[in-house]
């Protein structure tokens, strides 16, 4: 399987939307979705309460019904981490 594209990576699909978290292999508890990649960072940062120095973001997918019913899950939106990736929080970081 190829790489994908920085064009790729930064595209959304249909059902798609912007999630962020502080740790990249979290589980759960990411936060969106949000509609443009600042807005998830954002929100992850108020939510955080301003404690991280960067968030990781990445594309959350919409599960519909059929979906949902055949994982058996109580979830409606799954986000691929493993195609996360950091940004750094203006001011937060150290020089």
């Amino acid at each position: 399987m190829r790489a994908k594209t920085l064009k790729e990576r930064f595209k959304l699909a249909p059902r798609q939307k912007w999630f962020a978290h502080t740790s990249k292999d979290a589980e759960c508890d990411w936060v969106g979705p949000s509609d443009t990649i600042g807005d998830a960072v954002l929100m992850a940062d108020s939510w955080f309460e301003h404690r991280n120095e960067s968030v990781f973001v990445a594309h959350g997918r919409k599960l519909n019904k059929r979906e949902i019913e055949e994982m058996g899950v109580d979830y409606d939106w799954e986000v691929d981490s493993a195609e996360a990736f950091e940004v750094v929080m203006p001011g937060k970081a150290e020089s």
